[in-house]
């Protein structure tokens, strides 16, 4: 048998009968005759449906709440509201003004004259056709509900819209008295643990195990074996709640302590970062220790030349045996020299930086851009000529000059700037350094206990002063004890964690994003409010059968053929997939039965064989043969 799943009941479709204009539920698109037998009134004879007709009942509207936790539970809770009330009104209602309207002479008469030319009656006369009529007018007030059915479902949708505000108010004012008093409790039996309370437990729980043990190995049976289990229960409980508090209140304090961590590690980061760009700075012409050996240049210049001259004369010498020897010292002298003449540059380009070197050289090349641009601005061969010869006459000017200080002042403005950046180095590595020695008294300042002697207090007060960490900082960041299961054996029937529990089941209703379709927009307006959040659309194009409340109205015959064979095909597929499954099917259960008569046969021979004998084991093979023959 196919499992049946359960339909979605977020959705409600309504019905109407166009004659009597009853209205029906549905929780699916299409209707069933039972369902609709069920729901409608038994008025009497002539009123009642035998069998359902479908060109009869028409989509009155459709409802359609968006997907959520407690969609399905307010579809059903919409749905019973929808069927009660219309109950009420099928049993509770106030006659209408022409019921209680007395006929006039003349419409007496009248009805006379009627029945008299119609031959007249023995059975009634005009006073049971009166009476007949008024039966069909309560008859017609009974039945006719579409007003009261657009009605019940605008006071459906306020009420749980209402109802909604309510259980979520409600809800979060206690979950929020339970939160403040779970944190509570948890400071308390995390004191309680620093105290020493989960070993105490620890050591009660085991001697409760070992009275429960005996008992049960006794078979005691009474009040004194319950009372130990449920002390025992009690305690694992209590011991459960107090670990929960004791890591709950490690986790506040860590998170409290992460600002401080993290700030930490930033200045660490800065010092790391500092010292790599120092680092990086080094393996370039080292400023600082050739601003210290700026006196030594000189003096070590000449001594690795005298040094130098020495080995050259060592090595012209004949029989020399550490040639290799002095050849290296004096390949370390040149190295040395050179070093030494980079370094003599490098003071030498930072003195002139010192001196305003730049500006002189901006000037300079200023004048010699403003001379060269005379020069190529100047008319014909003769007038440049002129110029040349003037600029050569003065100052002695050269054609490369400018490219040379223009060089000259790249080179200094590098200098200049890897001397500042290795400054700013510097200066970020101290500045980082002295706030992390800052923040690393602080945190030790947050461990000190407050009572301590007077020349301890006053050190601690000497010290940057930091904010110890406030209970109620902790208390805003405990989550508290971990919801109990609704379907735990240990939970009682009744009591305030039950009344908590089915509190926190409670559905919260709302009405964002329900959507209502009309087969007849202007049907709305027989309610009197509707909830703001609510959607009103046309339902589309349909027979008598509503779309589904959860797809879009089709508005055009187009539209509404192609669905037809949209679904024509896919029902089509289903019915192909359908089959090939059930043939599917049909070989697996011949192979089992085959398997199943082959098994039987072997167990039919083996039962034979053991009834005959060895001897005559082999007389239906012998058979077999002859008849094949």
């Amino acid at each position: 048998m196919p499992v049946q799943l359960k339909p979605p009941t977020r959705n409600i479709y309504a019905y109407c009968n166009i004659q009597t204009q009853q209205v029906i539920y549905s929780l699916q698109p299409s209707l069933h005759n039972a369902s609709v037998r069920r729901q409608l009134p038994d008025t009497g004879a002539n009123t009642s449906f035998v069998k359902l007709r479908k060109d009869l009942w028409h989509p009155l509207w459709t409802l359609a709440i968006p997907e959520s936790d407690y969609a399905d539970a307010q579809g059903l809770h919409t749905f019973k509201k929808l069927r009660e009330w219309r109950k009420l009104h099928e049993i509770s209602w106030e006659p209408p003004a022409d019921l209680a309207r007395p006929y006039t002479k003349r419409e007496i008469e009248a009805m006379a004259k009627k029945l008299e030319d119609r031959g007249g009656s023995k059975k009634e006369n005009v006073y049971d056709i009166i009476r007949r009529e008024k039966r069909k007018m309560r008859v017609n007030t009974v039945l006719n509900q579409r007003a009261n059915s657009v009605a019940d479902l605008a006071a459906v949708l306020v009420e749980q819209e209402a109802m909604g505000h309510d259980t979520a108010e409600q809800n979060e004012t206690g979950t929020a008295a339970k939160l403040d008093a779970e944190r509570g409790n948890m400071l308390k039996l995390a004191a309680e643990a620093q105290a020493g309370g989960l070993e105490k437990l620890d050591t009660r729980i085991a001697a409760l195990e070992e009275l429960k043990a005996k008992a049960d190995r006794l078979g005691e049976v009474g009040t004194s074996r319950t009372r130990i289990s449920k002390q025992l229960h009690d305690a694992n409980i209590k011991r459960m709640k107090m670990q929960t508090s004791v890591d709950a209140v490690a986790r506040a304090k860590e998170m409290l302590a992460q600002p401080q961590l993290d700030r930490l590690a930033a200045l660490k980061a800065r010092i790391e970062a500092a010292e790599e760009r120092i680092q990086a700075y080094e393996e370039l012409p080292d400023l600082a220790r050739l601003a210290s050996e700026s006196a030594e240049v000189e003096g070590s210049q000449a001594h690795l030349q005298v040094r130098a001259d020495e080995l050259k004369k060592l090595l012209k010498k004949k029989g020399t045996t550490n040639s290799q020897e002095l050849d290296l010292e004096l390949e370390t002298l040149r190295t040395r020299q050179k070093e030494l003449r980079k370094a003599r540059w490098t003071l030498e380009t930072i003195a002139k930086i010192e001196q305003g070197a730049l500006n002189d050289l901006q000037k300079e090349i200023q004048e010699i851009e403003v001379l060269e641009s005379e020069i190529k601005d100047a008319n014909g061969r003769e007038a440049g000529n002129l110029l040349r010869r003037e600029a050569l006459r003065t100052a002695g000017y050269d054609p490369d000059r400018g490219d040379t200080l223009r060089l000259q002042r790249a080179e200094l403005e590098a200098v200049e700037q890897e001397y500042a950046l290795l400054s700013n180095a510097s200066i970020e590595l101290a500045a980082a350094k002295a706030e992390l020695e800052i923040a690393q008294a602080e945190g030790a300042t947050e461990g000190t206990p407050s009572s301590e002697s007077a020349a301890s207090s006053s050190e601690e007060a000497a010290r940057p002063a930091k904010p110890e960490t406030d209970e109620a900082q902790i208390r805003e960041l405990l989550p508290g004890f971990p919801a109990p299961k609704s379907d735990s054996p240990n939970l009682p029937k009744r009591g305030r964690l039950r009344t908590m529990i089915d509190r926190q089941k409670r559905p919260v209703f709302s009405t964002e994003g329900i959507t209502i379709k009309w087969s007849n927009v202007l049907d709305a307006e027989l309610a009197e409010q509707w909830p703001g959040n609510v959607e009103h659309a046309p339902m589309g194009i349909v027979r008598h059968t509503a779309p589904p409340a959860d797809k879009a109205a089709v508005l055009d015959m187009a539209t509404r053929s192609a669905r037809i064979v949209e679904r024509a095909t896919e029902r089509k597929e289903r019915g192909r997939a359908g089959r090939e499954r059930e043939e599917k099917v049909k070989l697996v259960v011949l192979e089992k039965v085959r398997e199943a008569m082959e098994a039987r046969k072997l167990k039919l021979e083996a039962r034979e064989m053991s009834r005959t004998g060895p001897m005559n084991a082999s007389t239906p093979a012998i058979k077999e043969d002859m008849a094949s023959m």
